[in-house]
């Protein structure tokens, strides 16, 4: 299994950039694997949807381009990306979370914990207790 960040091209080089890779899974062992490359002011993020997971191969992924689903690889270099963006200091972000597809509450559910959890862990990577006090979180025009 290639879970190793530095092979996971990233579009842009940033070096001085800390790395990491991190499980965010339900009790079930399914969920996701998460890369993160920071520093101080800027997250950058690429998760990949855990499919499958068995003691003899570990986690499988969804392979990118496949027609059908699931068709798996256990190398996350072939694996789809099932979302990538940043988040940036202000608590401002932009990430593609592509074109999915759930069915009923539970799976909802599963993508607004992942959606807290990318925003909280971002502010904790960047060292900061959370968003600045400017930003207040109400909608801007």
């Amino acid at each position: 299994m290639n879970y190793e960040p530095e092979k996971v091209a990233w579009g842009w080089e940033r070096p001085e950039a800390g790395v990491g890779i991190e499980r965010f899974a339900g009790e079930d062992g399914f969920g996701f694997l998460i890369y993160w490359r920071f520093d101080d002011y800027w997250v950058d993020v690429r998760v990949f949807e855990v499919v499958n997971h068995r003691e003899d191969c570990g986690i499988g992924f969804q392979k990118d381009g496949a027609a059908a689903f699931p068709s798996e690889t256990t190398s996350v270099l072939d694996a789809e990306v099932y979302a990538e963006g940043h988040v940036k200091w202000d608590g401002c972000c932009e990430i593609d979370w592509g074109n999915h597809h759930w069915c009923g509450a539970f799976w909802w559910d599963r993508q607004v914990r992942l959606m807290r959890f990318i925003h909280d862990r971002a502010f904790q990577l960047m060292g900061r207790d959370g968003e600045d006090e400017w930003l207040d979180g109400s909608p801007t025009d």
